[in-house]
């Protein structure tokens, strides 16, 4: 589907991206782009559209990858304890399920 930016549109224009920051995340930077692949496929973060009242889920993973392969590649990450990680996948399943439910 192609559309137009329409810049005269009477609605509110907003971008949200997550960028993956090698420096700050303590990871080398040719790995960037894949652990911005790896928050998706992680369910962490998603891709989604709003417009016209709609929300529209683009790149839904099939199968979750573990949150494990996203926060272990990432040295600010180092301190998470296997509780931790257990309960921040709890919580990503929680809200995919909330989100399979609105909008999929």
């Amino acid at each position: 589907m192609s559309r137009e930016f329409n810049p005269s549109s009477p609605f509110p224009k907003f971008i949200h991206i997550m960028c993956p920051c090698p420096t700050g995340w303590g990871f080398a930077s040719d790995l960037t782009v894949e652990i911005g692949k790896l928050a998706v496929e992680s369910g962490l973060w998603y891709l989604a559209e709003y417009e016209n009242g709609k929300v529209k889920m683009n790149g839904v993973p099939k199968n979750l990858k573990p949150i494990e392969d996203y926060v272990k590649r990432q040295r600010r990450s180092r301190h998470l304890t296997a509780e931790n990680i257990q309960m921040i996948q709890e919580n990503r399943d929680s809200e995919w399920k909330l989100i399979k439910e609105k909008w999929l």
